[in-house]
């Protein structure tokens, strides 16, 4: 039980320190009224990673698409880190 709480703090950590630097990186180069359609249009590719997703487990074992999907998110997260302003 532990070790599924530590790692569910990780994925919510991940997941808030994401749309902190999204954020962060959309308000350094655009005003602050063009938020809200970016924020749809962040929806709307979620809604379409989700299908994807959807997709894939009914393929994949979990033992597998869930790594896979960790790395995945692990190495996009990096990137975001990389390209943030200093």
């Amino acid at each position: 039980m532990l070790i599924g709480m530590i790692c569910a703090a990780a994925v919510m950590g991940q997941f808030v320190a994401g749309k902190a630097i999204r954020d962060a990186l959309f308000l350094t180069s655009l005003d602050i009224t063009a938020l809200p359609a970016m924020l749809i249009a962040t929806s709307l590719f979620s809604l379409l990673l989700v299908g994807l997703n959807s997709r894939l487990a009914a393929r994949m074992a979990p033992a597998t698409l869930v790594p896979a999907s960790f790395g995945v998110s692990g190495a996009l997260f990096l990137l975001g880190v990389a390209a943030a302003p200093q």
